[in-house]
């Protein structure tokens, strides 16, 4: 009964501060910034609302246009257009779209190779998907053929502010090179969404698909137009699109009914000879194939089994399976026949690196039988090279995004990419050790994460002038799987500096960290938290603040040490940093209990930006006393969001965290 009455007077206590302070529709919003929406210089172009253009002088510096004289123009924002005047539309019944390159690409937009070359695919697939709404595909030049070339350049990312991507368009008679239309459109908004690095660049690319066939439809006219397109065929084209993006953003076989292979087989359900979705199931079991033959040129045997499972599910007898296959038994390596023509898509590249953490080969499969392979089958072909060490492509970290402007946000996302996650977390930590950091320590609490430690001698410096300043000491670093892609995520110091009420000031460790690993877009609250305002800030009313931390009872440093390392209270010792001022900070993981890492992580982080930097969780020694911050507020910090039903999820938790920090210090 006491317990009853104390949670019924806790929560009353707790939902009525909410509904005083103002802040109730705060708690039960969203748990993640919603996607932002495109920014476009021009509104849609279909064709019902494409315009025809006035007749100005051409531009002719921005697109090498010929000087033709009485020609149609429109320079309007940062949109140019030019068009032949007299063309004979009429003539051409078919359309050829070819592949599109990506580039000029600004340094700091963050793309590698491989992720243009993707890019230019998606585009490519979206003009195609658009036009054929009406309009039959052409496979080869013709005279009835007209021709749609395009490139994509200057892509700049954004962070938190605007970012950029041009598009430079022709429309030519396919047989002489005509020009007939020559176009050139920027386009700004955030291109990060949540959930993939590039996702609103394709918003972008599939309005300028649609603006196409907008233009197609006003001079071709309906004269041209195949017989119109049933219900189920519309509907295919649509699963297609899907089906294209998610082939793009690397999810091939999940989530469940939300990835490539299920939305290509829904149009081959639909339509059983469409090639583009037979091409694109081809597409998605060669990369499993080539993720293979990485895995064995990495040394890691059972991911190449998993791998090749994969694939042989999908279509057991493709000669790239069955060239895998082999390899892996010990024999001859065979190279894959090329893929069929594509008429309908660009190949999309094979590059991409094994995104999934690895899984134990299954027992009927041996290492013993892959240790029979020749040795030249010991080192990978030469389009299964190595992934490169440093996927920042050794440059700089990229991206606008601030640690200091508007309200300020718990963490930074870095890089969210493909590959293997021990060679990302091993990339990073050279990164970061040339930017003048130590590597302190390092854990993984659940599979598919690494977490970095580190600390340099600004940051304990600045640790050092402020009483129990060593909880800022030493920055975070979070790389975890989510989905097929990488995110490498990191604590924002300056976000911290104020929580822990430091006189020292972190922006110069907040900028190094920048250069070593990106800083995209800072994340972790929809709003954030005003700098003034961190200082005394706590969850809510009757919820505790910074000063209100846990004195765990007079221990030393070497003490609280050796009670990690022994395990007590269901820890793990992840790092000790002594500072200056005769503080020291020792990290914690939890591996049991309803404190646990994996636990409370499982209960609350589900954002598609992954808090994973939240961990592991610290014990101070200063004066000769240690203490740890409580539960409620060194969780709250990291999840300044969460809804009182998620808190509820992991009620245990902060007692927990609390009762292992008090065994670790006895």
């Amino acid at each position: 009964m006491k317990k009853l009455f104390f949670a019924i007077i806790l929560f009353g206590g707790i939902g009525a501060g909410v509904y005083y302070s103002g802040v109730y529709e705060q708690f039960l919003g969203a748990e993640e910034d919603d996607d932002d929406e495109y920014v476009s210089a021009e509104a849609m172009v279909t064709e019902e609302t494409y315009v025809e253009p006035e007749s100005t002088p051409a531009p002719q510096p921005a697109m090498s246009a010929p000087s033709p004289s009485p020609a149609k123009a429109l320079t309007k924002a940062r949109r140019e257009y030019w068009e032949k005047p007299n063309a004979n539309w009429k003539k051409y019944k078919y359309i050829l779209v070819n592949t599109v390159r990506v580039t000029n690409t600004s340094s700091n937009s963050g793309m590698s190779r491989r992720d243009q070359e993707m890019l230019g695919s998606y585009f490519q697939n979206a003009m195609q998907n658009a036009v054929q709404m009406k309009y039959k595909l052409a496979e080869k030049a013709g005279k009835d053929v007209l021709l749609i070339k395009a490139t994509i350049e200057n892509i700049k990312s954004s962070g938190d502010n605007d970012g950029v991507v041009t598009m430079k368009g022709f429309v030519l008679d396919s047989t002489t090179g005509t020009k007939l239309v020559q176009m050139k459109d920027t386009k700004s908004g955030s291109l990060f969404s949540d959930d993939a690095i590039w996702g609103d660049i394709t918003k972008g690319l599939d309005n300028w698909a649609n603006q196409l066939a907008g233009l197609l439809g006003q001079k071709l006219g309906k004269v041209n137009y195949e017989t119109p397109k049933s219900k189920a065929s519309n509907e295919a084209l649509e699963l297609l699109a899907d089906a294209e993006q998610n082939l793009f953003r690397n999810r091939l076989t999940s989530p469940k009914e939300d990835n490539a292979l299920y939305l290509y087989r829904e149009v081959l359900r639909i339509d059983p000879k469409n090639a583009q979705a037979k091409n694109g199931i081809v597409k998605i079991v060669k990369k499993y194939v080539s993720w293979g033959h990485r895995a064995i040129a990495d040394g890691d045997e059972s991911r190449a089994w998993r791998n090749l499972d994969k694939a042989r599910d999908i279509l057991d007898n493709h000669p790239s399976v069955l060239g895998l296959e082999r390899r892996l038994m010990g024999g001859a390596v065979v190279a894959a026949a090329p893929m069929a023509a594509e008429p309908m898509a660009a190949a999309a590249p094979e590059a991409a690196p094994e995104p999934e953490a690895a899984a134990d080969k299954p027992a009927d499969k041996p290492a013993e039988m892959a240790k029979k392979a020749a040795p030249a089958a010991a080192k990978p072909a030469a389009a299964s090279a190595p992934v490169a060490a440093d996927p920042w492509g050794g440059k700089p970290g990229a991206g606008s995004a601030s640690f200091t402007a508007g309200n300020l946000k718990p963490f930074m996302l870095g890089l969210e990419t493909t590959g293997d996650i021990a060679k990302i977390t091993a990339a990073a930590k050279t990164r970061l050790t040339k930017e003048g950091f130590k590597v302190v320590g390092g854990y993984s609490p659940y599979p598919g994460t690494q977490i970095i430690v580190v600390t340099n001698a600004d940051m304990k410096a600045q640790a050092a002038k402020s009483k129990m300043g060593a909880f800022g000491a030493v920055a975070r670093v979070g790389i975890t799987q989510v989905g097929e892609r990488i995110q490498v995520v990191y604590t924002n110091p300056v976000y911290l500096q104020g929580m822990y009420r430091m006189k020292g000031n972190l922006s110069g460790a907040a900028a190094k960290l920048g250069k070593a690993l990106g800083h995209q877009k800072a994340f972790g609250s929809k709003k954030g938290i005003p700098a003034g305002k961190l200082k005394k800030w706590h969850y809510m009313f009757g919820m505790p603040y910074f000063d209100d931390a846990d004195e765990l009872g007079s221990a030393s440093a070497s003490k609280i040490e050796a009670g990690a390392k022994a395990g007590k209270g269901g820890s793990k010792f992840v790092y000790r940093v002594d500072i200056g001022n005769g503080e020291s900070i020792i990290g914690i993981g939890l591996t049991a209990g309803s404190g646990a890492d994996k636990t409370v992580m499982g209960s609350i982080d589900k954002g598609s930006l992954r808090h994973v930097a939240h961990l592991p969780y610290e014990i101070v020694v200063s004066g000769g006393k240690a203490y740890a911050l409580n539960g409620k507020f060194r969780i709250a910090l990291s999840f300044p969001d969460l809804t009182m039903g998620q808190f509820a999820s992991i009620s245990g938790a902060p007692g927990a965290i609390t009762n292992s920090a008090e065994a670790i210090a006895k």
